[in-house]
C-alpha cells in the first residue's frame, strides 16, 4: 500500500499536480470503493501535500522550535504545527491539550501536533541498570530524558550520553527537579533502600502518570509498610509499581531495562497486557 502511495506521489511530480489530495485507503478487499489492497482491516486518510517555496520561512520556524525544546530543561513544548489541505502548512506558537489531533470528512482533512517531545521520564539514580534503561528509552525518540542523581563523579552517570538532560541534585529537595504532570513519567533506582526512601517520600504528594520503585519485593514490603504505619494511604501506594518493571525475570541491566520499558509502554496507551500480547 506504501509503495503504491510513493508511486503516486512521484506521478504527481512529474505531472506538476501541486494541488493537494486526500485519498482514503480501506483495508478490506469487500469494501466498494478506495480498496488499498490489503486485508488488515481498518482504514487510513492520506494527504498528499506539495510545499511552496513560501513554507521555507514556516518549516525554519518547526526546525528553530524542535531544536530549542532539544536543549532546553523545560517539560512543555512551545508550538504546533498544523497542516491541511485547505490552508497549507502552519505553525502555531502555543501548546495544545492534545499530542495530535487530526479532524478529516470527506473533502478536508486538518492534521494538528505539539512539536517536541510528547513524554518526559525522570531517572533518578544514575547507576548501570539507569544508563541501560536510558539507552532503552532513547530509541522511542518522544521521551525527554532526565537524569538526576546526587554523585557528580559516578562514571555511569558521567558516561550517560543518552540523556538530555543531566542534574546533580539533593535528594532531600527532589520535588523541586521533578514536576508532576500526566505526560511525566519517574523512575526510582538509586544507590540504595535510605535514597530511595527519601526520593519516594519527596514525590508521593505528585501526580504522574508512571511511577516505579527498583528493588526487590523484601525491599518494597519493608517501605511501603513503614509508610502506612505512618499513614499513608493504600490509594497512594497502589499507584507506585513495585517492583517495577514487567515479571520478565531479568537479570541483567539491559534485560531489567526493557521490562521497565515494556511496563512504561503499557501503562502509557493504558493497554491492558494480555490484550496488548494478542
Amino acid at each position: 500500500m506504501e509503495q503504491k502511495l510513493v508511486t503516486l506521489a512521484r506521478s504527481r511530480m512529474r505531472e506538476g499536480r501541486v494541488e493537494p489530495l486526500i485519498k482514503k485507503q480501506i483495508h478490506n478487499k469487500e469494501a466498494v470503493q478506495d480498496q488499498s489492497g490489503m486485508i488488515c482491516s481498518g482504514e487510513q486518510t492520506v494527504l498528499f501535500y506539495t510545499f511552496k517555496e513560501e513554507d521555507i520561512v514556516i518549516i525554519e520556524k518547526i526546525i528553530a522550535c524542535l531544536e530549542l525544546n532539544m536543549i532546553q530543561n523545560g517539560s512543555h513544548t512551545e508550538g504546533v504545527l498544523l497542516l491541511s489541505n485547505k490552508k497549507g502548512l502552519q505553525f502555531l506558537n502555543k501548546k495544545n491539550n492534545h499530542n495530535f489531533l487530526c479532524i478529516k470528512t470527506n473533502e478536508s482533512i486538518v492534521y494538528e501536533e505539539n512539536l517536541g517531545f510528547k513524554n518526559h521520564l525522570y531517572i533518578i539514580g544514575g547507576g548501570h541498570c539507569s544508563l541501560a534503561l536510558s539507552k532503552q528509552m532513547r530509541l522511542l525518540e518522544d521521551f525527554k530524558i532526565h537524569l538526576l542523581d546526587d554523585r557528580d563523579d559516578l562514571n555511569t552517570f558521567v558516561d550517560n550520553d543518552f540523556a538530555h538532560v543531566k542534574l546533580t541534585v539533593d535528594y532531600t529537595h527532589i520535588s523541586d527537579f521533578v514536576p508532576e504532570g500526566n505526560t511525566h513519567y519517574v523512575v526510582i533506582m538509586t544507590v540504595g533502600y535510605r535514597s530511595d526512601d527519601v526520593v519516594l517520600r519527596g514525590l508521593l504528594s505528585k501526580n504522574f502518570k508512571y511511577i516505579g520503585l527498583l528493588g526487590s519485593q523484601a525491599k518494597v514490603d519493608t517501605m511501603f509498610q513503614n509508610l502506612k504505619n505512618e499513614g499513608v494511604g493504600e490509594s497512594v501506594l497502589r499507584k507506585i509499581h513495585a517492583p517495577i518493571g514487567i515479571s520478565l525475570k531479568s537479570q541483567t541491566p539491559e534485560e531489567i531495562a526493557v521490562s521497565i520499558a515494556a511496563e512504561i509502554i503499557k501503562v502509557r496507551w493504558d493497554t491492558d497486557w494480555t490484550d496488548a500480547a494478542d
